[in-house]
């Protein structure tokens, strides 16, 4: 029988539960926790770097980044559904950043961004090559084509914006919900705000 193992993320603490041993691991602030795929890997994104977990969060370690992305404030994570190699991330000083290798290189895509801050990213479950990305009081923008190109589709809601995820409900529209979490509530919005 396979031993199940309880994650809980605290102030930037991972304990793991297995079996009544409790374990801590400090992994600085986090940010944003994505899933990797069926396997039970975990990227978890901070402002210093990015952690992985290849066995349900027992254990972490922090990736060796190549590329060209230039920063490591990693403040949002997305996988795309159908690849997990595929691995979008965004942060204060990274714009969007794009991995294939699940997260170890790097390349920015970040063509008709108005900044390098880019706080949120949703990324549409049915439609992965169409990403959603919150860069603050510049707006939402939006890709369809895999990060290659952005182009602003609203001003979003009055408040910033601290996450955002895509829900494949039906709009009467044809698209999607953008949900997004901000200080001052949950917004719903289809496909934009």
């Amino acid at each position: 029988m396979k031993k199940r193992t309880l994650v809980w993320i605290i102030m930037g603490f991972v304990l793991a539960l297995n079996r009544g041993n409790l374990s801590a691991r400090q992994i600085e602030h986090l940010n944003a926790l994505a899933i990797a795929g069926s396997e039970g890997v975990l990227l978890a994104a901070t402002p210093k770097s990015l952690y992985e977990s290849r066995d349900e969060g027992r254990t972490w370690r922090k990736k060796v980044l190549k590329g060209n992305a230039q920063g490591n404030d990693f403040t949002t994570i997305v996988v795309d559904p159908s690849n997990p190699k595929l691995v979008y991330a965004g942060g204060r000083d990274l714009s969007v950043v794009r991995s294939s290798d699940g997260g170890v290189t790097w390349s920015e895509e970040a063509k008709g961004l108005p900044t390098k801050a880019i706080l949120a990213l949703a990324i549409d479950p049915t439609k992965p090559t169409t990403l959603h990305a919150w860069a603050g009081k510049q707006g939402m923008y939006r890709t369809k084509n895999g990060a290659k190109d952005w182009s602003r589709v609203d001003f979003g809601p009055n408040h910033e914006i601290t996450s955002l995820t895509s829900v494949p409900i039906p709009t009467g529209m044809g698209g999607i919900y953008l949900y997004a979490g901000t200080v001052g509530g949950l917004f719903r919005s289809p496909d934009c705000f």
